[in-house]
């Protein structure tokens, strides 16, 4: 066998026995700010009420139950659902635009590792 192949089956070895690095599984939510009405920050959903604005630090944390490296959220739809830069690392502010739905796209290490489905509700 050539070592061009033997190599190649090595590496193949390696990836489908779960020596890839870990998946993203949830974000796990510290030091989240009071609001004045409906925001549910969920490990795998987020509910926020339009007009209403929130402050967590926040993790993403892996399917080994590691957590990940570094963290970058952005919407899928800025017309529904902002996140901004909080004033301390790994602090966000998600505010509620318009009533609808977007996605929070989760990034670590520059890849996107996985979304979270958001709604934002009309105001009460």
């Amino acid at each position: 066998m050539s070592t061009t192949i033997r190599r190649a089956l090595c590496a193949l070895a390696l990836a489908s026995s779960g020596c890839s690095s870990p998946g993203f599984d949830h974000l796990a939510y510290r030091n989240i700010s009071d609001a004045p009405g409906v925001a549910r920050l969920g490990a795998r959903q987020i509910q926020i009420e339009k007009g209403i604005a929130v402050k967590a630090g926040i993790l993403a944390v892996a399917d080994d139950g590691s957590l990940m490296g570094s963290l970058d959220l952005q919407s899928s739809d800025s017309q529904v659902f902002r996140v901004d830069p909080g004033p301390k690392e790994a602090d966000f502010v998600f505010s509620g635009v318009d009533v609808g739905t977007a996605d929070l796209e989760v990034w670590s290490e520059h890849d996107q590792v996985g979304t979270i489905p958001v709604e934002v509700l009309p105001q009460k």
